[in-house]
């Protein structure tokens, strides 16, 4: 009897001991309750232009964010917004990276569309409702890369619950939203397991007993496997965020071998000099892959003050080709780029390399035959470190050698973790915890036998990312800019010191 009063007490209690920061978003039209009208310590104001692109209206709720958890790692929010606001907001925090989405416990909206499918594709003669426009003007800034259609999917909320979404308040007044978009969000939270309460009041009084509500940790909604279209709207937004700010000069198809495959791209703003050399090597499974697919990502870094070398290679072909061809390959051309840096307006001394997936493993295994300085600070997403962790048919597939003893050689040679003792690069290593291609075992083991040796391995863990963790035009991540700002930092680290 005492257990069920201690837990009643539990339940009932505890979460009023959780305080939360009110996050207010909205233009200066924006109706909104008195308790936003002042900036405070238990009370934060977004304001947003009238007159913005969705994108950047995203992108400045994102930024606040952001800021806010940054500088206070305890922080628990509840967002609350109004119309299309509120509909930006819950697309904004629902395509952060899981680090701060947890710092997010609760969502007030009032009258905000859920799915705007169901309102921009009715056939009217009236005029055409200015979410729908401004859609269009979205679309217009993609440069119509993406279909209207996907867009819109993109960026309705109720098609892009998953299970970091935190509870809900729906303060919905308006009864022409009532019927189809305030059913639109009622059957999505339904339908995802996530907890939701409903007001008709949109007053001080209905929110402070809602956020003093919210507990003081995020649950995870494990209900059922989410069905969403977040995906769209990262890769989509990607293209704008990865689109060249300024003219960048491009040097294409710079060749380092005799082979059509053996040559790399370079890009830099005519304007600079001495520029950090930026190396990239693509992945694709040793056998696909082109540096075309960099092309954005390039053009971003040469605008950040770069100079960037997107490298190609001679893909798996046995018995031609197999890996020491591949690793000779990256690491004659890194040697071509090296020589030339001051050609490129590079400064040698300051050279960065990264690479993805397969890519990684034949960079780390070229920066481990070059010498000791000539690479300043590496940066590798979802690596492959240990041949040994592939099945046995891939080993064979990849060596294209039979006999199990005679192949244990092969892995050795060719496998990060065997040559750790000879690598002495400060490097960033990015994983997913979720990768299916590329266990998260693979990290795991490097990162404790890097201990044993140099001690220049940092992991950087990603929950709830694919395989690979980089921005090219198939695999635009969840909150990949967040995971850029890791990257960035850790680089501008090292090369201060050189």
């Amino acid at each position: 009897m005492l257990g069920k009063y201690i837990l009643f007490f539990l339940l009932t209690f505890i979460p009023l001991l959780a305080t939360h920061t009110l996050v207010c978003v909205g233009t200066p039209k924006t109706s909104l309750p008195k308790r936003c009208t002042k900036d405070d310590n238990h009370t934060k104001i977004i304001r947003l232009s009238p007159d913005a692109t969705y994108d950047t209206s995203i992108f400045t709720i994102q930024t606040k964010l952001r800021t806010l958890i940054n500088q206070d790692e305890n922080i628990s929010l509840a967002l609350l917004s109004q119309g299309m606001s509120g509909t930006l907001t819950a697309i904004a925090q629902n395509n952060l990276l899981p680090y701060y989405r947890e710092h997010i416990k609760g969502l007030i909206v009032k009258d905000s569309p859920a799915i705007l499918t169901k309102m921009c594709s009715k056939k009217t003669t009236k005029t055409i409702p200015k979410p729908c426009q401004n859609i269009k003007k979205f679309n217009t800034t993609l440069q119509e890369k993406a279909s209207l259609d996907e867009v819109t999917k993109a960026l309705s909320p109720a098609l892009q619950m998953d299970w970091y979404y935190p509870e809900m308040l729906l303060a919905d007044t308006n009864s022409t939203n009532k019927n189809i978009q305030h059913e639109s969000w009622i059957n999505a939270l339904e339908n995802n397991g996530i907890p939701y309460r409903i007001s008709k009041k949109f007053d001080t009084e209905n929110i402070d007993y809602f956020i003093k509500m919210l507990p003081s940790f995020l649950k995870l909604h494990q209900t059922k496997i989410p069905q969403y279209y977040g995906p769209i709207l990262r890769f989509h937004i990607g293209k704008i965020l990865y689109a060249s700010k300024r003219p960048v000069q491009i040097l294409s198809n710079i060749p380092y071998g005799k082979s059509n495959q053996q040559n790399y791209d370079v890009y830099f703003e005519n304007n600079r000099s001495n520029n950090p050399l930026l190396i990239y090597v693509h992945g694709g499974g040793w056998t696909k892959g082109d540096k075309s697919s960099f092309a954005d990502f390039s053009k971003q870094y040469a605008n950040k003050g770069y100079t960037v070398v997107s490298l190609n290679y001679r893909y798996l072909h046995l018995p031609q080709v197999g890996m020491k061809e591949m690793i000779s390959d990256v690491k004659s051309g890194i040697e071509k780029a090296l020589h030339n840096a001051t050609i490129y307006h590079a400064n040698p001394k300051k050279v960065v390399v990264m690479g993805e997936s397969a890519g990684a493993q034949l960079l780390f295994m070229a920066v481990s035959k070059l010498d000791k300085n000539k690479i300043s600070v590496a940066i590798f997403n979802s690596m492959t470190t240990s041949l040994y962790k592939h099945s046995e048919k891939k080993q064979q597939r990849l060596s294209g050698i039979k006999d199990a003893k005679q192949r244990k050689a092969w892995l050795n040679a060719y496998s990060p973790i065997s040559h750790l003792n000879h690598y002495y690069t400060p490097t960033l290593v990015l994983h997913s915890l979720d990768d299916k291609v590329v266990s998260s075992s693979h990290l795991q083991v490097l990162d404790l036998q890097s201990v044993i040796y140099n001690q220049n391995i940092t992991p950087l863990w990603i929950s709830y990312g694919a395989h690979p963790l980089a921005p090219d035009t198939k695999s635009m991540q969840l909150g990949y800019q967040d995971i850029e700002k890791h990257i960035d930092a850790f680089i501008a680290k090292i090369l201060k010191n050189i």
